[in-house]
């Protein structure tokens, strides 16, 4: 019985491990595609935040949200450990959702500012996009 467990555990293991990579992979080729540096967008919901602190001139990584459709963009860690973050969203967006976020962005498919200015969520991949773009002044 016990042995059948073990087998199990180690299965499961197995395949986290082969999952951790893959998805370390899928944040590289980003990184390789992007156009700017600066911005890693991903396809999939993907373990970023260690293989994004070693490119030091990425800022923010932008990826799907699990179940609901919409859009989040995070901005990088300074290193491993910490909350600290490279960049951080626009003060007065801080704490903003929907309508009052929308009002000062100017961007309708806004949905989210984190009060800490780490993390905003829009409707759609562009929305999201486009809040970044303003964040960094393009």
């Amino acid at each position: 019985e016990a042995v059948a467990i073990a087998e199990k555990i180690v299965a499961r293991a197995i395949v986290q491990a082969r999952d951790r990579i893959e998805g370390e992979r899928a944040v590289i080729d980003a990184y390789n595609k992007a156009e700017d540096k600066r911005v890693l967008i991903l396809d999939d919901r993907n373990p970023w935040e260690v293989v994004a602190l070693t490119f030091p001139e990425t800022l923010f990584v932008i990826a799907p949200r699990i179940n609901d459709g919409q859009w989040n963009a995070e901005g990088v860690y300074v290193k491993k450990g910490s909350m600290e973050r490279r960049i951080y969203f626009p003060e007065a967006w801080a704490g903003k959702y929907q309508q009052e976020l929308a009002d000062v962005t100017g961007i309708p498919g806004s949905v989210f500012c984190h009060l800490g200015r780490f993390m905003v969520t829009a409707k759609t991949k562009e929305d999201v996009i486009s809040l970044v773009k303003m964040t960094l002044g393009d």
